[in-house]
């Protein structure tokens, strides 16, 4: 029983547990079926395994980890502040310096243990 509990909550959901959407709003869990768990002041309710919400329009992806949510938002933002540098014109707005520091962080493999 607690084998199956744990392959359908991967996520440990418990009542009173926060959650987060991506504009980094907290809701507080009010209940936790098999399948899916509710919070409060959300409308839909929200899968265990994948923590999506279940709606036909718009699913929208809860985070249980705050800090997490942070890192992934950086990441997004510096991968497309880079990228702009790329697809912007048909030459990379960078110098020749610039382009052997990123080619030295990306490409240099780090040393073995």
């Amino acid at each position: 029983m607690v084998n199956k509990m744990a392959r359908n909550n991967p996520h440990n959901i418990e009542i009173g547990k926060s959650v987060f959407d991506y504009s980094l709003k907290e809701y507080k869990v009010i209940s936790v079926g098999n399948k899916y768990f509710t919070c409060e002041g959300l409308r839909n309710k929200i899968e265990l395994f994948t923590l999506r919400t279940v709606t036909e329009y718009n699913s929208r992806k809860m985070y249980i980890d705050k800090d997490a949510l942070l890192k992934e938002k950086r990441v997004l933002s510096l991968f497309n502040k880079i990228k702009s540098l790329f697809n912007s014109t048909y030459t990379p707005n960078c110098t020749l310096e610039q382009l052997e520091a990123i080619n030295i962080i990306l490409f240099t493999k780090a040393p073995q243990d």
